[in-house]
């Protein structure tokens, strides 16, 4: 049943009035048993920290596009292309590698690499901007990065290496990563129908030890599905599994180049934003903001999201402690702008889809962009799991961490 109104009254969700019988599924319900951890969970229809998200940020959504409306208007229209792209199944050959090898080879330069064996199963690591082919197809790859191209299978062998990595990030200021960014492959049954990709269980994703990898004070960040299920697994076991307490809920608002909703903001179905949740291990050096919304229009390309590197080092350095309380966008297009693109030197192409440079924008003056850190600060560690693309400062991880290297999916420069 559609219900064409909700309001939200002191935490409750509040259904208007309608004839009796007319809302036949509005009682009270209880998700199945998936695991014993989960059993553990007590999970309740309505209460006010989980059950009235999604209307807060219908809330947050609406405020925000009205507070950015005058920055989309100035926009020319955006110049958009097709790009043949080459597609390549890093995920397979993954899979074979992990099979017919069980040890992690040590880390080498991307310039040692010469064959494809090279490439997986091992640190990469990119001193200098280049392109080189891996499977026959080119790819570009920014300075000061690395990769790892790996299955979940492999990530524990993996650990030691991607430890004595941060270190090598930080220019040997100390171990483990400052911040951890993750799009997990949740269950989804769109994902399933289409079969685009392989899905990890919850139980599966809280296993991972990306707890062992935090640095004192690290900030996490994990993208979620619209599920309040998978909302709640977040919070109450994977956070609590890793050791991180609840720091923030961020929002990216999808948006088409005009800067209207790419659905309807009350859709049940399609929702027209999703959640970035932050958790910390301890105390970080500065307050960061609670929410926080990220306008962005989404690439072409399934469950690819807005690049917000620059905004997690900002946030875990304490430089956007000034960003609470009111709505402070960050307009972006195809989710590399240049209000959330990392500052770097580097000739870096251009998506493939919908780029646009003038989208480097923000909403109101006061809306600062995230720099470089300082020389005299010390460099952070920073770990990308699931990564289908290399960022300059991080490492990234995952059976398709090269995917958007390839260049195909680029304009030529």
């Amino acid at each position: 049943v559609k219900m064409a109104a909700l309001t939200f009254d002191g935490g409750q969700l509040v259904l208007p009035e309608a004839p009796p019988g007319l809302f036949p599924c509005c009682r009270e319900t209880k998700h199945p048993k998936i695991d014993e951890e989960k059993a553990r969970v007590k999970r309740k229809r309505v209460e006010p920290e989980t059950a009235p998200i999604f209307v807060l940020c219908q809330a947050r959504m609406r405020a925000s596009l009205l507070a950015a409306q005058s920055c989309f208007a100035a926009l020319p229209s955006p110049n958009c292309s097709t790009i043949h792209e080459k597609e390549v199944d890093y995920a397979s050959v993954c899979r074979e590698k992990a099979d017919r090898e069980a040890e992690i080879k040590s880390a080498a330069d991307l310039s040692a690499c010469a064959v494809d064996d090279d490439f997986f199963l091992r640190i990469v690591r990119i001193s200098a901007a280049q392109t080189t082919p891996i499977l026959e197809i080119e790819h570009s790859f920014p300075s000061n990065s690395s990769f790892l191209l790996c299955d979940a299978r492999s990530l524990r062998r993996a650990l030691p290496h991607m430890i004595e990595e941060s270190k090598h990030l930080k220019h040997g200021h100390s171990l483990l990563f400052d911040v951890i960014l993750m799009d997990p492959p949740w269950e989804n049954k769109s994902v399933h129908r289409g079969q685009m990709y392989n899905m990890l269980s919850t139980t599966a994703i809280a296993a991972l030890p990306v707890g062992e990898l935090c640095a004192p004070g690290a900030l996490v960040g994990v993208w979620v599905t619209n599920n309040q299920r998978i909302i709640d697994d977040v919070r109450e076991i994977l956070f609590r599994r890793w050791d991180l307490k609840p720091v923030g809920e961020w929002l990216w608002a999808k948006v088409h180049p005009d800067g209207s909703p790419v659905s309807d903001i009350t859709s049940s179905h399609h929702r027209p934003y999703e959640l970035l949740l932050l958790g910390a291990r301890g105390e970080l050096p500065g307050p960061i903001p609670r929410t926080h919304t990220i306008i962005a229009v989404p690439s072409s390309q399934h469950s690819r999201k807005p690049c917000v590197h620059a905004l997690l080092e900002a946030a875990r350095r304490g430089e956007m402690s000034g960003a609470g309380g009111t709505v402070d966008e960050r307009v972006s297009h195809n989710g590399r702008a240049g209000a959330l693109k990392t500052e770097t030197n580097d000739p870096a192409p251009s998506p493939s889809h919908h780029s646009h440079p003038s989208l480097a924008k923000t909403s109101h003056p006061g809306a600062e962009l995230p720099r470089s850190a300082p020389s005299s600060l010390p460099p952070l560690a920073c770990l990308e799991l699931f990564a289908r693309h290399v960022q300059p400062g991080w490492l990234a991880w995952g059976n398709e961490a090269v995917k958007f290297q390839n260049v195909t999916y680029h304009h030529p420069q």
